[in-house]
């Protein structure tokens, strides 16, 4: 719903100039992305995954923090956890089944679809020591709705086939609680713009005030809506034309940026929650 610029406000997430330069930065690094899977598509498909690795590990991870009442632990932090989610949601989708990942592997690098079938049964071994120490880690901070997530995503994408496990993680999981992030984003976005003294409200929302935030939310998210389902639409018409290495890259492609965003949205609640506290304690004295 909105990012914080240097100065540490937030942006008005209608802002016409600000959304068009917003919207401007990320189909250049999505363009640049892009570039690189088509022209140098091995080192930039390693450097793809590792990075969606990172960013659904870190994904839940800061959603496990937030659902506690914390702020966002930094990169450093619950690394094992981190390491855990992205070993199964990119590395199952890999590994599990290399005879239906291939063929989307393939034709961006045959070395790497290669690499994958040769290594399948050391790479499997590490994604479970890997995972079971993710495990671990949740299990002695009694984090045991986390457990039982992560290994739910394990058991599907273990399980079903490669897209059908990733679809249904990404489209039903990941994009839902990132547009519940949003949603809170705004909400609270809303209650700083309240007079002063209201600060129950902020605490325990009002439906209006959810209402008024997913309104928000939705004008901001109206225009770059439509630019994404034409460009879905673009692909499915061009098909025959582009060839499955193109469409490839370009949903890869459109990691980076996504991934920059939420790392700004990331360090920004960290940022906000730490003045908060501070604040809270100056209070008391």
């Amino acid at each position: 719903a909105a990012t914080a610029p240097p100065g540490g406000r937030l942006a008005h997430p209608t802002d016409r100039s600000w959304l068009i330069r917003f919207g401007a930065g990320y189909v250049v690094v999505a363009g640049l992305a892009l570039a690189a899977l088509l022209l140098a598509p091995t080192p930039a498909l390693v450097l793809a995954l590792l990075l969606a690795a990172v960013h659904f590990g870190r994904g839940e991870v800061v959603t496990s923090a937030e659902r506690a009442g914390q702020p966002p632990p930094s990169p450093s932090a619950r690394w094992p956890e981190t390491i855990a989610y992205g070993c199964v949601t990119v590395g199952l989708l890999l590994w599990a089944k290399p005879d239906l990942s291939d063929p989307y592997v393939r034709p961006l690098s045959p070395w790497i679809a290669d690499g994958v079938r040769q290594t399948r049964g050391p790479a499997l071994a590490l994604l479970v020591v890997a995972v079971v120490v993710g495990l671990a880690a949740l299990v002695r901070r009694r984090q045991i709705l986390d457990a039982a997530e992560l290994g739910l995503l394990a058991v599907m994408f273990a399980a079903a086939p490669p897209l059908a496990a990733f679809g249904l993680y990404f489209g039903c999981w990941h994009a839902v609680r990132h547009t519940g992030r949003l949603l809170d984003l705004a909400r609270r976005h809303l209650a700083r713009q309240q007079p002063a003294g209201n600060g129950r409200a902020a605490e325990a929302p009002s439906p209006v005030q959810w209402s008024a935030a997913a309104a928000l939310l939705a004008r901001a998210s109206v225009r770059p809506t439509v630019v994404a389902l034409l460009a879905v639409l673009l692909l499915w018409w061009g098909r025959g034309l582009a060839g499955l290495q193109a469409e490839v890259a370009v949903l890869l492609a459109l990691t980076f940026p996504h991934a920059g965003v939420v790392w700004v949205l990331d360090r920004h609640q960290a940022v906000g929650v730490g003045a908060g506290r501070q604040n809270g304690r100056r209070d008391r004295r």
